[in-house]
């Protein structure tokens, strides 16, 4: 976890706390990690793969994001308090395999309220196109 940029500035003892509270989880390609109008109260931080977020319109779908990093953080609007609903836009694995790990707002103020300043901080920022990528970015 040390090489994503929204813990930069936490404690590696916190970090470790982090890392032992996400929860992997498996997609194949096509299947959704948000589907269409769910409301969702978790993050999730890409392992392996890529994901794409596609517009559900009158003509059909358009891409309107992809993500492939390592570390990329999905879903980041839940740290700060929105509770959204996906409307018209599906979250969706576009690779054979692709890894996440998530976590809900609820288990991330409970074990990083400390520093969650700090996090919410780095998110604004917007820094997520500098991660570092030594390492392991999960525990």
């Amino acid at each position: 976890m040390e090489g994503i940029y929204l813990f930069r500035g936490v404690p590696r003892a916190t970090m470790e706390v982090l890392g032992r509270s996400l929860i992997p989880k498996w997609f194949g390609n096509g299947e959704e990690i948000i589907g269409d109008g769910e409301f969702h109260e978790c993050f999730y931080i890409l392992r392996t793969g890529e994901v794409q977020a596609v517009s559900m319109g009158a003509a059909g779908e358009e891409e309107v994001q992809q993500w492939s990093e390592p570390g990329t953080i999905i879903g980041a609007d839940v740290l700060e308090g929105k509770v959204l609903r996906q409307s018209n836009r599906v979250i969706r694995s576009c690779s054979d395999v692709t890894v996440v790990f998530w976590m809900s707002k609820l288990t991330f103020d409970n074990v990083a309220a400390e520093y969650k300043e700090t996090i919410l901080r780095n998110l604004e920022k917007g820094e997520q196109g500098t991660q570092e990528q030594e390492g392991c970015v999960c525990m």
